[in-house]
């Protein structure tokens, strides 16, 4: 069986490397609306999208307080609903001779129903006398995706007006009823590849799953994998227990366990 597997999988890699890409995209979307067509071209079925932004605030440490007043900034700025900070906002304190350490977590919806998690994180190395502050929000959409751009435009927004230098991960998840076999898989793939205008860069199959990492020049972002640059991730495997077969994708790449 593990034969056959790894038959596949250079099959599959031979294939993702020579194929013509003949549904090129002429639309010229870029970023995040080029992400949203590949998925759209591939049939799935929308399940799931997952959104992380994360970043350095400031190169000091900020005690509960500072970061309360923070976090009551923040949620004004994302118009987010359905909470009170006060009362539903999680604290965690560490206070050492050596070390001080600060960590607030708040969570709350927008109005189209998009789960927040938001991450304010302080430190203070007394000995070394250096410190940092560090913000996370995690955005969970299961309604629909029409509003990625936007969603996306907002937190930037306020990421710059902390001059924070985001790093951002985006993870669509789609499905198909049944499975689909080696043929229709590759197919899926292969479709939002073309859409992209990406180029593979790896391709595995492992416990099931298929995984291909590949870089597109339409899309901005990029990180490095060995040498080579990425970002673009996309992956499916079959649920035998939902008799679905899942497909995920990832810019630049799957930040998310599956």
């Amino acid at each position: 069986m593990k034969k056959i597997k790894n038959i596949i999988s250079i099959g599959l890699i031979i294939l993702l490397t020579f194929i013509n890409w003949s549904y090129a995209d002429k639309e010229g979307l870029k970023n995040e609306d080029l992400f949203i067509k590949a998925f759209e071209e591939t049939g799935a079925d929308f399940f799931q999208l997952n959104l992380n932004f994360s970043g350095t605030m400031f190169e000091d440490y900020k005690d509960r307080e500072e970061l309360s007043l923070i976090m009551d900034y923040i949620i004004k700025e994302l118009d987010l609903i359905g909470l009170e900070e006060k009362e539903e906002a999680e604290y965690e304190d560490i206070n050492t001779e050596a070390f001080s350490s600060c960590q607030i977590v708040t969570y709350g919806k927008d109005k189209e129903q998009g789960l927040f998690t938001i991450i304010l994180y302080s430190y203070l190395d007394k000995e070394a006398n250096t410190g940092e502050t560090s913000i996370v929000i995690d955005i969970t959409q299961e309604k629909d995706y029409n509003k990625l751009g936007e969603t996306t435009r907002k937190i930037e927004n306020l990421y710059k007006t902390y001059n924070i230098k985001s790093e951002n991960t985006y993870c669509i998840i789609g499905t198909f009823e049944a499975e689909l076999d080696m043929r229709n898989v590759l197919k899926k793939i292969t479709k939002a590849l073309s859409i992209t205008n990406s180029s593979k860069i790896e391709g595995l199959i492992e416990n099931e799953i298929i995984s291909i990492s590949a870089y597109s020049p339409d899309i901005d972002r990029f990180i490095y994998t060995g040498n080579k640059k990425m970002n673009l991730n996309i992956a499916m495997s079959y649920n035998e227990y939902e008799g679905k077969t899942y497909i995920l994708m990832g810019y630049p790449i799957i930040a998310i366990g599956y």
